[in-house]
C-alpha cells in the first residue's frame, strides 16, 4: 500500500501520507457500515477526572467481544473519549445543592453529538480490530464554586470496578472498568469529632468511619457500584420511615437510607456523619444497562 501511494504520487511522501490516511478513514468506514449491525455486548467505561478534581467525565464505549475490550487499542479509544468529553463546552443550568457550591451536570446520549466529539477515532478503531463499536453516551460534572468557597472545597472522585482483572489507560488521569461512578464530596466544616472507639461491639458499630475524603469517596464508590442507588436522598425524606417499614428487608433506592456495604448494621448517612464529610452528587454507569432519562 506505502509503494502504490508513492507510485500514484511520483514519490512525494507529503501527498503519499495524506493520500493514506484518506484510504484508512475510507476503508474504516466501509468496515463500520458492514459490521454496524452485529450486536454490542461488551465495553469498558472510562473516567477522565481533571488533576485539581472539580471536574470530571465519563463514557461508555461498546464493542462485540470481551477480547477486544481489553485490546489496547480499544483501551486507548475510550481514554481518548474520556479526554476529549472533559474538552466540551456546559450549556446547562447549575443544580443548586447549597449557597456557595453549585454541580453542573450534562447527560450526552444523542447520536450526533456523540459522532462530533469522536471524529474518525472509532471508524479507525473499528478497521483496526474489525468489531463493531459503538460510543454509547457520556456525563460531564463540574463543581462551580462561589468566590466566598471556604477551605473545605468539594472534590470529585472516581471509582470503577472490572470484572476480571485490572484495566489500565496510559493516561494517569483515565481509570477502566465495566462499572464506573463519580462522586461530589466534601468534608463537612464542623470541628466535632468522631466518637472514639470502645471495646464493646455495640459501640463499635456506631463508629465506622473514615478519616481522608480518599477513602470515604473510595468506599462510597464501591457501595454505589454494589447497590446501584437512584438518588441521595428519597423524594419526601419525611416520608421515608413509613416506606421503608411498608418495603421491610427490601433494599432502598436511596443512598443514604441503604444499610452500608462495610457494615450493614448502620446506613450510608451515618457513615458519612461518621466521617464528617458530605455527598453532594453521583453518577453511575453500568456498561451494557438498559440507559434511562436523565
Amino acid at each position: 500500500m506505502c509503494r502504490k501511494a508513492l507510485e500514484l504520487h511520483n514519490q512525494d511522501l507529503a501527498k503519499a501520507e495524506k493520500w493514506l490516511r484518506a484510504e484508512a478513514i475510507k476503508q474504516g468506514w466501509e468496515k463500520a457500515e458492514r459490521v454496524k449491525s452485529r450486536n454490542t455486548g461488551e465495553g469498558l467505561v472510562g473516567i477522565y477526572t481533571a488533576p485539581d478534581r472539580t471536574h470530571a467525565t465519563m463514557v461508555e464505549v461498546k464493542c462485540e467481544t470481551d477480547f477486544v475490550a481489553k485490546n489496547e487499542n480499544f483501551i486507548e479509544l475510550v481514554t481518548k473519549l474520556a479526554e476529549r468529553l472533559s474538552q466540551q463546552t456546559m450549556h446547562q443550568s447549575a443544580d443548586i445543592r447549597d449557597t456557595t457550591v453549585s454541580i453542573n451536570k450534562l447527560w450526552i446520549v444523542d447520536e450526533k453529538k456523540l459522532n462530533e466529539i469522536s471524529g474518525q477515532i472509532i471508524t479507525e478503531t473499528i478497521s483496526k480490530l474489525g468489531e463493531n463499536i459503538r460510543f454509547v453516551r457520556g456525563c460531564i460534572i463540574r463543581i462551580q464554586k462561589s468566590e466566598n468557597q471556604s477551605d473545605n472545597t468539594p472534590v470529585l472522585l472516581p471509582y470503577t470496578h472490572s470484572v476480571a482483572g485490572k484495566i489500565d489507560s496510559k493516561d494517569s488521569n483515565v481509570i477502566l472498568g465495566k462499572y464506573g461512578t463519580i462522586i461530589a464530596i466534601q468534608k463537612k466544616q464542623s470541628s466535632v469529632e468522631v466518637k472514639p472507639s470502645s471495646s464493646t461491639e455495640e459501640d463499635m458499630i456506631g463508629v465506622v468511619s473514615s478519616s481522608s475524603i480518599e477513602e470515604v469517596g473510595s468506599k462510597l464508590g464501591q457501595h454505589i457500584i454494589g447497590l446501584s442507588p437512584l438518588s441521595i436522598l428519597p423524594p419526601d425524606s419525611a416520608e421515608s420511615a413509613d416506606i421503608e417499614n411498608v418495603n421491610g428487608d427490601e433494599e432502598p433506592t436511596a443512598l443514604m437510607k441503604q444499610k452500608f456495604i462495610f457494615n450493614d448494621e448502620i446506613t450510608v448517612e451515618q457513615f458519612l456523619n461518621n466521617s464528617q464529610a458530605n455527598i453532594l452528587d453521583f453518577v453511575r454507569f453500568e456498561c451494557g444497562e438498559e440507559l434511562q432519562s436523565n
